[in-house]
């Protein structure tokens, strides 16, 4: 990209310089005689022609043609006693030509096209006009070098460029794998590894009928494909506080229609908090409750138990940390714990409601 720039950058700037250029010099060779004034308005239209027209395929070999032909006509053009020096305006032209003719064609035509400006040259002026002439193919080739270590860098400013791009990509697509990792492990955590945790623990007695539909909501779970859209909050945390072992207090508007996803994690991450109730509290009763506060939806897991230090919860526990934090945090959303010993006040904030 950065070379494409440049090249096209160099053929504007080329293409306006030999303007100015050949319309300067129309303007000193107008009084210089024996020069023709038909010819000067020539070059001057000319140069106007070629600036307008630069694009066209046919631009750069016309503009040649045009050249070559002053060349040949140098003798009736200029006056005799700066014919072979530095003040013969024809080749003034044939140089500003030679040299912004470089951005224009490759460099065999380079080499080619500046070649005939030069036999013309010399065939026109006479062999006395070789030093002369050949110098033009020194500034023809000055310009193609010139070229050459502009386009040079270039090149290299789009390698640097795309391997930044690479490594971005590559970047990007780690730390997406990471988070469907993290997602899986919250998910796996907040599902089938707590619902063993509380048969291992010995909470449950006998046939619990809530088990069972624990165990089938976890692996509808973990066998449901990403949600999308949009879905009512409520239903989903009534579902997950009647599923709970807990005696849950559950308060809420009837009705609360979030993106699907976050409404997915507000939902996960209650439920992880009234299983850490269960779990670790000491107590059978928690309150949840919805609130929608202005532009933000909120809910409150609470409960009166012996509570807990949440700033030195250790990073394997999940369910602090990702099941609830991160998962919030992850959707766009805020996560506050706020535990002593008077209880535990999980709260979950989305800014979009």
């Amino acid at each position: 990209m950065v070379e494409r720039r440049v090249l096209a950058t160099g053929r504007r700037f080329g293409t306006v310089l030999r303007a100015v250029v050949l319309v300067a010099l129309g303007l000193v060779a107008a009084l210089d005689a024996p020069s023709p004034l038909p010819v000067i308005a020539l070059v001057i239209g000319w140069s106007v022609v070629v600036f307008r027209c630069a694009d066209r395929w046919w631009a750069v070999p016309a503009d040649v043609a045009v050249v070559c032909a002053l060349c040949l006509g140098q003798t009736a053009l200029v006056r005799p006693d700066v014919l072979t020096g530095s003040a013969n305006w024809v080749v003034a032209v044939a140089s500003i030509t030679a040299v912004t003719l470089q951005w224009r064609v490759d460099l065999l035509g380079g080499v080619l096209l500046v070649g005939a400006i030069v036999v013309c040259e010399i065939a026109g002026g006479g062999v006395a006009m070789a030093p002369i002439a050949l110098w033009t193919f020194a500034e023809a080739g000055m310009s193609r070098g010139l070229m050459f270590l502009l386009l040079k860098g270039a090149r290299s400013a789009d390698r640097g460029a795309a391997a930044a791009e690479r490594a971005h990509r590559v970047a990007r697509v780690a730390a997406a794998r990471r988070a469907d990792e993290r997602e899986h492990w919250a998910v796996l955590h907040d599902t089938a590894a707590a619902t063993l945790f509380v048969a291992g623990s010995g909470a449950v007695r006998g046939r619990e009928p809530w088990l069972a539909d624990r165990a089938a909501r976890d692996i509808a779970t973990l066998t449901a494909g990403v949600p999308g859209g949009s879905r009512d909050l409520v239903p989903l945390l009534s579902d997950i506080a009647a599923a709970s072992p807990l005696d849950v207090e559950f308060h809420a508007p009837s009705s609360v229609p979030l993106d699907a996803s976050a409404a997915e994690a507000l939902s996960r991450a209650a439920g992880e908090a009234l299983a850490n109730t269960a779990r670790h509290a000491g107590v059978d009763r928690a309150v949840l409750r919805v609130a929608v506060e202005g532009p933000t939806v909120a809910v409150e897991v609470v409960d009166r138990g012996r509570g807990f230090d949440a700033d030195s919860v250790s990073l394997p526990r999940r369910g602090v940390r990702q099941s609830i934090v991160d998962r919030v945090r992850s959707a766009g959303g805020r996560a506050v714990v706020r535990s002593g010993a008077g209880g535990t006040v999980v709260r979950l904030e989305w800014p979009g409601g």
